[in-house]
Order: structure tokens, then sequence, then C-alpha cells
């Protein structure tokens, strides 16, 4: 089924001018200033770095117990790995045309 070509001409008229719109909306936004955005970056510096000093202190104030170690539960564990048998090498340049 195809358009009559003042309906198609319609159709184009009414899209070009939606997008004209969408493009005048998104592009007339407010866009902040240099300035306060150099004074925003400044103040989250300062907030990031209280807050990288809080969790340095919470770090500092964690203690390990060395008890798991010698605990019975650990060394009642069994080392089930495999040994790996080591194949031998294929050709220096696997490219290389067969002599």
């Amino acid at each position: 089924m195809t358009l009559p070509k003042k309906t198609k001409s319609i159709v184009i008229v009414v899209a070009v001018i939606v997008v004209a719109i969408v493009g005048w909306m998104y592009f007339s936004k407010d866009k902040p200033e240099t300035t306060g955005d150099l004074l925003s970056e400044q103040q989250s510096d300062s907030v990031i770095g209280k807050e990288l000093l809080a969790t340095l202190q919470t770090i500092r104030n964690i203690n390990l117990d060395g008890s798991i170690f010698s605990s019975s539960i650990l060394s009642s564990l069994e080392d089930n790995s495999v040994v790996i048998v080591e194949e031998p090498v294929g050709r220096p340049n696997p490219f290389a045309p067969f002599p």
C-alpha cells in the first residue's frame, strides 16, 4: 500500500518538525557555568577525601585473628590437586612452511 504524494509530504513535514522540536529541547537545556563546575569539583574532592579518610580509619581498626590457621577443621582438609604432565612443544614457528 503506497501513500499518495500529498500524504507523504505531510508525514515528512511532521517528522521534520518533531525532530526539530526534540533537538531544540535537547540543546536548549541550561548548561552549568565553568566556574560553577570548578567549584563543585573542589567540593566533591573534599567530600571524597573525607570519605577516604573515614574508610582508612575503619580499615586501621580491623584486627585479624590468626587462630583459623591452627584450626582442626582447616588441617583436616585434603589436597585434591591434579599433577599436570608436561607435553612436548610444537614447532618454533607454527606458520612456517613444512620442510
